[in-house]
């Protein structure tokens, strides 16, 4: 893959900040956690899924957020031990750190985020189990969407966000060499 340099990386946070408001939602999921989302206190478990909504995951139907948070914290109560510490730094991790990742976003993806009024379930997915982990571990893992993944040839399973982290960790390691 082509090395980023630096310049191209100002750029383009600076275009995608005035193109998009994404800010805006992350700011309030910020505020409303204290910057840390602890997922069994329901008020941060509301607002993350409103944050999720407003990040594009429509899975999760807005009727129906009390059943995807009780989801996602019982997700949460198994999976825990396998994300880290909340200060966890992608820069600092290790490769046990990130390979104890893919399972864990492999049972996430999977969950059931809603069922819809014509009985069909809608699971979590791989966008909204990657959404939720940076909401957890921002310093340490990051969200993708479709277009990312497709973008780079990844295929949604947790070993392909586990290789893009380490993806990520190289162009941070690149930029801060860089620098």
């Amino acid at each position: 893959m082509a090395q980023l340099c630096l310049y191209e990386l100002a750029w383009s946070c600076y275009l995608f900040k005035h193109v998009v408001d994404f800010d805006i939602s992350w700011n309030a999921l910020q505020s409303a956690t204290n910057g840390a989302v602890d997922i069994r206190n329901p008020a941060h478990g509301r607002a993350l899924l409103k944050w999720l909504n407003a990040w594009g995951c429509r899975q999760f139907a807005k009727g129906r957020h009390d059943q995807a948070a009780a989801q996602i914290i019982a997700w949460f109560n198994d999976d825990e031990s396998c994300l880290s510490t909340p200060d966890a730094d992608i820069l600092e991790s290790d490769e046990s750190t990130l390979a104890a990742i893919g399972p864990a976003f492999d049972r996430l993806s999977a969950l059931t985020a809603s069922v819809r009024s014509d009985g069909v379930k809608a699971t979590v997915g791989p966008v909204g189990a990657a959404k939720i982990l940076f909401a957890l571990r921002p310093k340490l893992l990051g969200p993708w969407d479709t277009p990312i993944r497709e973008h780079f040839g990844y295929d949604g399973s947790g070993a392909s966000y586990v290789e893009h982290m380490r993806h990520i960790r190289s162009v941070l390691c690149d930029i801060q060499t860089e620098c």
